[in-house]
């Protein structure tokens, strides 16, 4: 009706009184074949029990048997696999639309009713839309066909907009940048970049990315290290005074979620500025005594551990030192993390709680 734009005014009762769904199919193939209008008509099958909208086995354009829809029900009944996963067992005999249509009950309603249900339908939804790559339903390629699509582009360099006019028929240009990019198949390899395509999208080696990450860190490091130049030691500590009160009193409420908690004291920058304050102080140092001689580590091992959260502030307390001396400036795990660490000594004793 679409189609043709036909409109209820085109129609007209031939006949009526048909009192079994028998007779029904019967008379449909009289008159279709009497009109002819399956070859020179509206008719897109000669009607009766040979047309699209028979039940089950009967419709000659059944792909599956009653007994495969019986399995293919039971099967997702367990919720136990995915629908592509069942659809690869019967990919030889039907379309993966068509399946969908079986597996969803929009078609051969009436085997096994009773085992669907609104919850059912909710919960494979929702593990198609959490499935990663080709498992995902909304998926319009398989993981192969990623990978194939991102050696094009990074091996033999290809242009993106040739890759979009080639393989995009239902991709929009952002969804195919992801798939290239690695945003999405994430369990997809990605092919190592090739000189050519470097070359052709000026994009740096990684030993020149490695170089540009470093400047850019040093350049963070610097600003935060010179952002309380201008504050006086007493100004310092009167500001952590004050963000340390407003982090107890978060402590005592209790009322944000820990999550929530740990941002709101990120935001403080407190652990900036007792880094600062203690960097400043002039140390005094005594004699490591035996004990604290065998809690003594190099910079670079109590750094590695702090970058690596094998240390944290948390699990104790630690001071900067010599190799035979304990000064009363404490360390920050944290600032050895971050490369804020004092330059004028070389050694941590380290004491676990």
């Amino acid at each position: 009706m679409r189609k043709y734009n036909t409109t209820k005014d085109d129609f007209e009762i031939i006949e009526s009184d048909l009192n079994s769904q028998d007779l029904a199919n019967e008379r449909e193939i009289y008159w279709i074949a009497f009109y002819d209008s399956y070859h020179n008509g509206y008719n897109s099958t000669p009607g009766g029990q040979t047309g699209s909208y028979c039940l089950g086995e009967k419709s000659h354009f059944a792909k599956l048997s009653e007994e495969d829809v019986i399995n293919i029900r039971r099967i997702r009944y367990t919720k136990k696999y995915q629908r592509s996963e069942i659809w690869e067992l019967y990919k030889e005999q039907i379309s993966e639309s068509a399946f969908g249509k079986v597996w969803n009950y929009e078609s051969w309603k009436h085997v096994l009713p009773e085992l669907d249900s609104e919850e059912l339908r909710i919960f494979y939804k929702q593990l198609r839309k959490n499935a990663k790559g080709d498992k995902n339903g909304r998926s319009k390629f398989t993981n192969e066909e990623v990978y194939e699509l991102r050696v094009l582009f990074y091996v033999d360099a290809i242009p993106f907009q040739k890759l979009l006019e080639k393989y995009g028929k239902g991709v929009n240009r952002t969804s195919l940048q992801k798939l290239l990019y690695g945003k999405n198949y994430k369990e997809v390899a990605m092919p190592e970049k090739s000189e050519k395509w470097r070359k052709e999208n000026k994009h740096p080696l990684p030993e020149e990315i490695q170089e540009l990450r470093n400047i850019i860190k040093h350049i963070n490091i610097w600003n935060t290290m010179t952002r309380y130049n201008n504050f006086s030691d007493e100004e310092l500590s009167k500001l952590i005074s004050e963000k340390q009160a407003y982090i107890n009193k978060l402590w005592e409420e209790a009322t944000l979620p820990w999550q929530d908690y740990v941002e709101e004291v990120n935001k403080t920058n407190i652990w900036e500025m007792e880094v600062e304050l203690n960097n400043r102080r002039v140390p005094i140092l005594r004699d490591a005594d035996e004990f604290e001689q065998e809690c003594r580590e190099t910079y670079k091992s109590f750094k590695q551990s702090c970058k690596f959260h094998c240390i944290m502030s948390s699990d104790g307390s630690g001071y900067y030192g010599t190799a035979t001396q304990i000064s009363d400036i404490p360390v920050s795990p944290r600032a050895f993390a971050n490369d804020m660490e004092r330059k004028d000594f070389k050694y941590v004793y380290w004491f676990n709680k």
